[in-house]
């Protein structure tokens, strides 16, 4: 399954966080009810304002700032790490034992990363892919029920932002992949062979499934 979310603009720019994915990772914080329709290596667009100031004459004739924000995809993740899983792998059922690949955490990561929306602590567990058992099953594992999750990955950047017809929305929402990235190689040639100078591709499409 696909799957967009939205990075708001409170805490980063589009190459702020551009530059902290490609350093540390995508983490995006996620509801509980959410995670449990999600597979691992489902793919998560990820959306965001590419903000730009231009100056313009105002009403008086004196130049002003104006801010031009544009919706863009900015390329996306594959879900491969559970962060903030509250369980005890002792307790796991014997044929889940030996596929649970859980880091424990005493309170918070060993090495807590600063990050532009505040610093990264997360107790619970840190589970990487575990093919076998799938994300619904090591929730429903869980001791005690959390919010504080979040779903991670390496960022796969697009070559350009590709401009799109998303309005800014809160959480995750299932995204028909296959039909954008189509239209986003076929976008990208066509910018290519006509030597366009505008960095973006533009996609007039909205793309959600539901």
């Amino acid at each position: 399954m696909d799957w967009v979310n939205w990075v708001g603009n409170e805490f980063y720019t589009m190459q702020s966080f551009i530059d902290e994915a490609l350093k540390y990772g995508v983490s995006r914080r996620i509801q509980e009810r959410i995670l449990r329709t999600m597979t691992w290596q489902d793919r998560i667009f990820l959306a965001t304002n590419d903000i730009k100031v231009i100056k313009v004459t105002g009403k008086r004739g004196k130049p002003i700032d104006k801010v031009i924000k544009t919706p863009v995809i900015i390329g996306y993740f594959k879900i491969d790490t559970l962060h903030g899983i509250n369980l005890d792998p002792s307790n796991l059922p014997q044929e889940l034992k030996n596929n649970f690949s859980g880091t424990k955490y005493n309170g918070g990561a060993p090495s807590p990363i600063q990050r532009g929306c505040g610093i990264q602590r997360s107790t619970g567990y840190y589970v990487e892919t575990t093919p076998t058992v799938d994300i619904k099953k090591i929730i429903d594992l869980q001791n005690i029920v959390s919010n504080a999750k979040t779903v991670q990955g390496g960022l796969r950047i697009f070559e350009r932002p590709v401009i799109t017809h998303l309005l800014s929305f809160r959480g995750f929402r299932k995204f028909d992949g296959a039909e954008f990235m189509r239209d986003y190689i076929a976008g990208l040639s066509v910018i290519k062979l006509s030597n366009n100078n505008d960095r973006r591709v533009e996609l007039n499409k909205g793309y959600y499934i539901d």
